[in-house]
């Protein structure tokens, strides 16, 4: 059964209205243009800028603002602000929530998108009595019309397999199809089985200013769905000028019929000394203890927590613990060949080929 259609407010109680969200707005630092904002309420700029100013306040604007700036507020004892509470009397409604309650953002741009959108991140993982780390590729898309979209392929086994380059060519891309097709393509031929292609559209991706989250479903008959909660909290804290990756925690639901949590680290391909982006660094070495060490989880009191990020910033900083690089992908990943005769002759018949093609 369909809702009810939302109901506009008296222009009495709309004008009460937009002195409170002006008020609170004012508070947090935001305008009708924060794409947070828009996001969490599904309200347009336009929506926003009307209520705010008290022009034409509905009852499901005033229930998208309320629920979106209850996330605001400090005190944890003090109940949330209701729809009613925004149609109280402006001094009262002041009295009820000074401005002391409420999280100051400190910023126009709460989502710190150019330290994470559009950038190529691997990443590392543990999964249950495994020797090693897992590895993955993560990367999430600004897109036009203030929209994301995210993929993470993870299950490699080597990030130099040809196969796995192309699939990260599509994945810088962004190019879902693609990665779609291809994926479908290894599975019809029975390779890469330890591979998972996990994507989300807009819908399921949340960003504010400390966390990004995302709500994966992955590309298989049966699709499984996983949670990527990432704390970014500090780039804001720290106004730092450049972030090269963090600690996420994972929750996967229906993987081998049970639902498993895991921290993943995750590290920019480009990474950034806040100048100038540097050159791409080998992988981290997935048979480390001390990898392995950073990515196990840690419980106390029955409560999981992540580390901070400082100390995964210094273990990716440091070298030592990346692999040795290989002189190609080819002589890493293929077995030496005999160099039998005919080979030898058709090397010198290539060179007399070219010799000739010179002369003339």
């Amino acid at each position: 059964m369909a809702g009810r259609p939302a109901t506009t407010l008296n222009p009495d109680l709309c004008t009460i209205c937009g002195l409170n969200i002006d008020y609170v707005m004012q508070r947090l630092n935001f305008d009708e243009k924060n794409e947070y904002m828009q996001r969490s309420t599904k309200m347009t700029d336009k929506q926003i800028k009307r209520a705010q100013n008290g022009q034409r306040v509905t009852t499901d604007s005033l229930k998208s603002l309320a629920a979106f700036f209850s996330a605001f507020i400090y005190d944890n004892e003090r109940k949330q602000i209701t729809e009613d509470d925004l149609q109280r009397d402006h001094v009262e409604f002041k009295k009820a929530f000074p401005p002391s309650i409420f999280k100051n953002t400190g910023s126009s741009k709460p989502f710190p998108e150019k330290f994470i959108a559009n950038r190529l991140f691997r990443g590392y993982y543990l999964l249950d009595q495994a020797p090693y780390a897992y590895q993955a590729y993560f990367m999430l898309w600004k897109m036009p019309g203030n929209k994301y979209k995210a993929a993470m392929i993870r299950g490699i086994l080597d990030f130099n397999n040809c196969d796995i380059v192309s699939l990260r060519s599509c994945l810088e891309a962004g190019n879902f199809d693609a990665l779609q097709i291809m994926f479908e393509d290894f599975k019809k031929d029975h390779k890469h089985s330890n591979l998972h292609l996990h994507l989300a559209d807009n819908d399921h991706i949340r960003t504010d200013p400390d966390c990004l989250e995302i709500s994966f479903v992955t590309q298989e008959d049966t699709p499984k769905h996983c949670t990527l909660v990432w704390d970014i909290g500090v780039i804001n804290r720290a106004s730092l000028i450049a972030y090269d990756g963090g600690i996420c925690q994972c929750i996967d639901s229906g993987r081998n019929k049970f639902v498993c949590a895991y921290k993943l680290g995750l590290e920019a391909i480009d990474m950034d000394n806040g100048r100038e982006k540097t050159d791409e660094k080998p992988p981290l070495n997935k048979r480390s203890p001390l990898l392995i060490e950073e990515l196990s989880m840690e419980v106390q009191k029955g409560i999981s927590k992540l580390d901070t990020d400082a100390r995964w910033y210094y273990f990716i900083k440091d070298d030592t613990n990346r692999i040795k690089p290989a002189i190609s992908s080819v002589l890493e990943n293929t077995e030496p060949k005999e160099i039998t005769s005919d080979m030898i002759r058709n090397q010198i018949q290539l060179l007399q080929t070219l010799l000739e093609k010179m002369e003339k």
